[in-house]
């Protein structure tokens, strides 16, 4: 089955989330906190379409959160729903993390919209989107995305 077609299918954020692991072929990951964890991403999903600064802003408000309890961060940061896919390498992340100017929100949940427009700018210069309707064979194989 593709990545699409489960997506089509998929009735809650989990159904998001099992979709990409199998489409994916994720082994060693976990779910919690950060919604899929592997060793090399960390991955936020949303159930609905959702733009990939908003995602973004709760992906990065549980980075921020975790920063003081993790041993190190994984390569990428990935944004993920039943329409598209964004990954942000984590290195590139890291200086909004240390930007004091930005009051973090409490989790990820709390992180609204206004905040989303805060770091939209950074976020939109930093990401590559994939749309699974055109892009799916480049998810699978981690390639080229699309740059907004």
């Amino acid at each position: 089955m593709t990545l699409l077609t489960a997506l089509a299918r998929a009735k809650t954020e989990e159904d998001v989330k099992d979709a990409y692991i199998a489409a994916l072929g994720l082994k060693g990951y976990f779910k919690g906190l950060v919604d899929i964890q592997t060793e090399e991403v960390w991955f936020e999903a949303k159930d609905s379409p959702t733009a990939p600064s908003s995602c973004s802003a709760s992906s990065l408000s549980t980075s921020a959160r975790r920063r003081s309890v993790v041993r190190r961060f994984p390569a990428f940061l990935a944004v993920i729903d039943r329409e598209k896919a964004a990954l942000m390498p984590t290195e590139k992340a890291l200086p909004l993390l240390d930007d004091k100017a930005l009051v973090w929100p409490k989790s990820g949940s709390a992180a609204g919209k206004d905040f989303a427009a805060q770091i939209a700018p950074y976020v939109q210069t930093h990401i590559v989107e994939y749309e699974i309707a055109h892009d799916e064979a480049s998810v699978r194989q981690g390639g080229q995305g699309r740059n907004p």
